[in-house]
């Protein structure tokens, strides 16, 4: 286990705070019972990281890279974020797992952990 076991990061932008989209209200819910004071587990550290753009996102990412075993990032399909504006998803290597996903699995960061991509899929 790496030093940081059981942490969930949450990167968002002041414009994702005032947002009332209704994955962001999803997203919260899911997360209230992580977030400090919550009594469902005690062991996990929940932290959010504010960030402006994709750059910022990146370099937060990569900060934090060797510190932890697994690292789960959701995918979205066209959809463009404040947290991932300013990056060009036409140079991933890897195009099916998104930006942040092949950024996290390029031969620039120390590979000491597992990368988990998940995409929740829509029923019609």
């Amino acid at each position: 286990m790496r030093q940081n076991a059981n942490t969930v990061v949450r990167f968002i932008t002041k414009k994702s705070e005032i947002s009332t989209d209704w994955e962001k209200v999803l997203d919260s819910e899911v997360l209230k019972d992580i977030k400090p004071g919550s009594t469902i587990n005690e062991r996990l550290k929940y932290t959010m990281e504010m960030v402006n753009d994709g750059e910022e996102t990146l370099s937060k990412i990569q900060s934090m890279a060797g510190k932890h075993d697994l690292i789960i990032v959701g995918r979205r399909n066209n959809v463009e974020t404040p947290q991932t504006s300013c990056l060009d998803h036409k140079l991933s290597e890897f195009p099916k797992l998104r930006i942040v996903g092949n950024f996290l699995v390029t031969k620039d960061l120390p590979r000491r952990y597992s990368v988990l991509v998940v995409q929740q899929q829509l029923t019609t």
